[in-house]
């Protein structure tokens, strides 16, 4: 019975990949058929190679090796006295090498092969980056660390500015990756220059303003963007005393230094004065367009100055209140605030403070209220800005115990009260004189004291009746007379009338040769009285 021969079934994938530098030893999958033995050989279709094994086997692929692989199987049966019956069967799968990103290219369009390029302003250019890579990658082209453009999937990335300018000059980076770059992209660089004429560079961010301590030194620098480069004797520093008048400087001067390397120049000031504070201005020429010409300003910075003439003003000084001045001193070039701290001079007083800000004034004045009469006062001043505070000034003062308005208005109330006491005085007097004379006429006996006291001693000095101040307690009595005559029946008699003329006599006439102390001479003398008790006390 004749059996027919069975040939074998290949199974291979389409597509087996590795990566490059490792070992291949990929086996052909198959089905044998009848007879089961096979025979195996595989075949490259990029060099004709062959591999008579199951197995085709490479120690490290190389990209090289990347193509198409086919495994052929076979099998056969002799039959005796038949002829010879061959089975076949072949499988092709691609050996895909894979590898990480790699740029191959970066260039400029009419540019290739230039890593550095300078173009014109307003002119255009295109970017083209190609990578090598398996599999695909993504690309991006970025400027400095800003992304201007970027692909995923691709091989090639182009990127176009139209109508250049100077701020589009620069280090540009193509990179691209894959999986197998391990976060570490292959990169190509390109250099892109664009002529044009001094300017500041992009963002604005530089600097013209700088401050410095008094015999500090202080760096001035700017940095320009310009191309090509100037030289060192392009950049001119100046020092400007107005708007018009602006003075040269150079290294000859011991007391300035100027250092320029590439696009930067700097200004060193040395042992920094008053007048060295101010306007400096910068020109660059780098003979295309018109020169920059920067101001930069040099500003002072550190604790205010000390106050100075802190003293009070005399004529301000009150029992609560009184009045301190001061000129500010320098202020470093920073707000200073004046910090005042004050207390009586007595024992555990506590400090009072207060805080006032300058604000451009040349003389201060400040005033202390709520002070305590007749007292010595302690008080201190100093200077504060952010950088730190002044020397501190001290001074002392008292407050009067009455203000000159307290006194006038105590002499008004002294001199009313005293002009009372005097109506008062003449008034009872007045009465003693009617009683006096009604007793003469009647002989009636009868006798008053008068006395006067001062409400507010502690406030008079010196002493009688016309100085307020003392106590006096003075007692008249009256001399019991018998006389059944009234005084005008003396009249009748002519010239025989009485001898003693104080009877007769006026008032205004019997005080001509009579003083007694603490009296005034303009109070009138009663004749016929005497004093009980003539020591007077003065308190």
């Amino acid at each position: 019975m004749f059996t027919p021969v069975v040939g074998p079934k290949v199974q291979v994938p389409n597509t087996y990949n590795i990566l490059e530098g490792a070992a291949l030893s990929y086996p052909c999958l198959f089905i044998p058929g009848n007879p089961s033995e096979t025979s195996i050989v595989w075949t490259s279709s990029v060099d004709h190679r062959q591999w008579n094994s199951q197995i085709v086997s490479i120690s490290s692929v190389q990209r090289s090796d990347d193509g198409m692989y086919t495994c052929t199987a076979t099998n056969k049966m002799a039959p005796t006295g038949s002829p010879i019956q061959i089975g076949i069967h072949s499988g092709t799968t691609h050996i895909n090498v894979q590898y990480e990103s790699l740029i191959s290219d970066f260039h400029l369009t009419e540019h290739i092969g230039t890593v550095t390029v300078t173009k014109s302003e307003y002119s255009d250019a295109t970017f083209t980056c190609t990578v090598d890579s398996n599999p695909l990658s993504t690309l991006k082209i970025r400027k400095e660390d800003e992304i201007r453009r970027s692909v995923e999937n691709s091989k090639q990335l182009e990127y176009t500015i139209v109508n250049l300018t100077c701020w589009d000059a620069g280090l540009y980076t193509c990179d691209g990756s894959n999986k197998f770059n391990n976060n570490t992209p292959s990169t190509k660089d390109l250099r892109l220059f664009v002529t044009c004429a001094p300017r500041r560079p992009p963002g604005g961010n530089i600097n013209t303003n700088f401050t410095a301590r008094l015999h500090d030194k202080a760096t001035l620098q700017y940095t320009v963007l310009a191309y090509p480069v100037p030289s060192p004797s392009q950049f001119v520093w100046k020092r400007c005393s107005s708007s018009t008048k602006c003075t040269n400087l150079s290294n000859t001067s011991r007391k300035t230094e100027i250092t320029t390397i590439g696009l930067s120049s700097s200004l060193t000031i040395f042992d920094i004065s008053m007048d060295d504070f101010g306007v400096y201005t910068i020109s660059i020429d780098n003979g295309i367009g018109e020169e920059l010409v920067e101001e930069i300003f040099l500003q002072p910075v550190g604790p205010p100055d000390s106050p100075r003439g802190f003293k009070v003003i005399p004529n301000t000084i009150t029992s609560y209140s009184v009045v301190l001045t001061w000129i500010p001193g320098f202020n470093n070039g920073l707000l200073q605030t004046f910090h005042i701290s004050y207390r009586p001079s007595k024992p555990f007083a506590d400090w009072l403070e207060m805080n006032v800000t300058h604000t451009g004034e040349t003389e201060m004045n400040v005033t202390l209220d709520n002070l305590e009469p007749g007292e010595s006062y302690i008080v201190e001043l100093y200077a504060l800005n952010l950088e730190g505070a002044s020397v501190r000034r001290n001074i002392t003062f008292s407050t009067l115990t009455h203000t000159p308005s307290e006194i006038s208005h105590l002499k008004t109330q002294t001199s009313t009260i005293a002009g009372g006491v005097a109506a008062g005085i003449v008034s009872i007097l007045g009465i003693s004189v009617v009683i006096f004379v009604l007793r003469r006429k009647y002989s009636v006996s009868c006798a008053f004291k008068l006395t006067r006291k001062e409400d507010s001693p502690s406030s008079q000095t010196g002493h009688g009746t016309g100085n307020p101040g003392y106590n006096v307690a003075v007692t008249y009595e009256e001399v019991s007379m018998t006389n059944n005559k009234t005084v005008y029946d003396a009249l009748d008699i002519g010239n025989d009338r009485s001898k003693e003329s104080h009877v007769y006599t006026s008032l205004d006439d019997s005080k001509s040769n009579v003083n007694y102390e603490n009296v005034k001479p303009e109070d009138p003398i009663y004749n016929n009285t005497s004093l009980t008790n003539p020591a007077q006390t003065v308190l």
